[in-house]
């Protein structure tokens, strides 16, 4: 595989360098500006760096891109009225049998009053995101028309067609509606509930403890802060707050700094020991204590059997507590599918959500729920403490997904 990087001053530069060096169909793998090292750099000067590679297989990829086109065209033939043959022409083999798939969704949603009983599932769950993209852009939803603006609107908050298929199939409540009838905002809101209900915590009234895991970057501590200020000033509760992150010294500094502006008590623990010691003597005596843990990359294995000792130590523990699983919304979501199905054989059944403000994407929200078995319990909204932290609500979350809601 040719790989060259190419440093050039301006980007038409380096781009033109990467054209001579390896073609008019180089894949651009990534692209930065960097400060020229030594002493021009002194002056704020820049220049830019691209990783390319030769494209091996131009032929190949030129033709995946045709034929993508084609398969749309042929969705747009079909929207308008075409011979469904005469628009499958033009369309790779290897993409007929979707395309054939496409024809009769978009058939039986004109001559069919049961759509849900068309075995499209399985179709539905092997779209790709750019052939999600490409249905939403021909307008063909396989949707009754009455829930055709909702399917929208749920896909601009952020939810997937594939789990708004999901949720149209399993509802004849959606499903079944007349072509003239449209489908309204409290009927659609009122199923969304009664699916999603059960996946608010009940009451916080009985935690002793509180322990948190995620990610590096997502805003833990920050969540941390928020909350334990929320429980000093608003509950009133004696709070107490403990790190088990040895990794990283700014982290423990912050919350360190957190502890001394809500002058409670504050410790890092090194060992097991420590943290039996400590976690037990404040329990006793009354305290509300919230638990911080390292940062890590938590797909590396390594990094999860490293909390297993202490998670055992935490479900060993008389009094009962909490444990949050803390995931960002400028995460992929498929990262943090991930993170829940690691998380919870090990009890971690409880999600908090942050950097709303940044993502505001409701429907994603509503998916992780209607897709995983655990609880929402925060959503982050800024980085002030304590005040952009709230409390999840169904009422709330589906004011957000659905229109006319306010953060």
């Amino acid at each position: 595989m040719n790989v060259r990087r190419i440093v050039a001053p301006t980007m038409e530069e380096a781009l033109e360098k990467v054209r001579r060096h390896l073609g008019e169909n180089a894949i651009i793998l990534s692209s930065r500006k960097e400060r020229i090292r030594g002493w021009r750099g002194l002056f704020g000067q820049y220049e830019v760096v691209i990783t390319a590679v030769a494209d091996e297989h131009p032929a190949s990829r030129k033709d995946f891109l045709v034929q993508k086109e084609a398969l749309l065209n042929a969705i747009r033939q079909v929207k308008h009225g075409e011979d469904a043959q005469d628009a499958a022409r033009n369309v790779h083999p290897d993409l007929s049998d979707q395309k054939a798939h496409m024809v009769r969704l978009h058939e039986h949603l004109e001559t069919s009053s049961s759509p849900s009983t068309l075995p499209l599932t399985e179709v539905m769950e092997k779209l790709t995101a750019l052939e999600e993209l490409q249905l939403a852009q021909s307008g063909l939803y396989p949707f009754r028309p009455g829930f055709r603006p909702w399917a929208k609107r749920l896909q601009a908050s952020g939810m997937a067609l594939k789990t708004i298929y999901r949720l149209y199939a399993a509802s004849p409540e959606l499903s079944m509606v007349d072509d003239e009838e449209a489908v309204t905002r409290e009927r659609l809101k009122a199923i969304l509930h009664d699916k999603i209900r059960s996946r608010f915590p009940a009451s916080r009234a009985q935690e002793a403890w509180a322990a948190f895991i995620g990610p590096t970057g997502v805003g833990k501590t920050t969540t941390i802060a928020k909350l334990a200020a929320q429980a000093k000033l608003e509950r009133h509760l004696p709070v107490a707050l403990m790190t088990i992150d040895t990794y990283r010294i700014a982290a423990v500094e912050q919350l360190r700094t957190y502890a001394d502006i809500l002058h409670v008590p504050f410790a890092v623990t090194y060992t097991p020991h420590e943290f039996d010691e400590t976690l037990g003597r404040w329990l006793d005596e009354g305290y509300y204590v919230l638990i911080d843990t390292a940062g890590r990359n938590y797909f590396q294995e390594a990094h999860v059997e490293g909390l297993k000792d202490y998670i055992h130590r935490l479900d060993a523990l008389p009094k009962k507590g909490a444990k949050y699983l803390v995931s960002s919304l400028t995460a992929r979501e498929d990262d943090t599918s991930r993170l829940i199905r690691l998380f919870q054989p090990l009890g971690f059944r409880q999600l908090i959500l942050t950097k709303y403000d940044e993502v505001p994407e409701a429907g994603r929200v509503l998916e992780l729920l209607l897709t995983h078995r655990i609880r929402l319990s925060y959503l982050t909204t800024g980085q002030d403490v304590p005040d952009d932290v709230r409390q999840a609500d169904a009422e709330w979350l589906l004011d957000e997904a659905l229109g006319e809601g306010s953060r």
